[in-house]
């Protein structure tokens, strides 16, 4: 930015002034980018938390062993009592 442009737009009469509103002017910039800096990280943050939660749900339903409906059944044999094992036919 222009000094001289920046001096005859506010209408400063010393430096001081104008010394004082450019510090503020790239203070602001640079919270401006640190903020916009911050949300794009939090964004990547929680697309690749989604995205390790995603891979470790199919992960788990490829190596499931007991959603069968055989692996779920349960049979009271003769004596009353419940077992997995499916009873003989006689």
């Amino acid at each position: 930015m222009n000094f001289s442009l920046l001096i005859s737009q506010f209408g400063f009469q010393n430096t001081v002034s104008w010394r004082i509103v450019f510090f503020n002017y790239n203070y602001n910039i640079m919270a401006k980018s640190q903020a916009t800096f911050m949300k794009k990280q939090l964004e990547k943050n929680k697309q690749k938390k989604k995205q390790e939660k995603q891979e470790r749900k199919q992960e788990r339903r490829e190596n499931s062993t007991g959603g069968d409906l055989e692996n779920m059944m349960a049979y009271v044999n003769e004596f009353g009592e419940i077992v997995d094992t499916k009873p003989e036919n006689k």
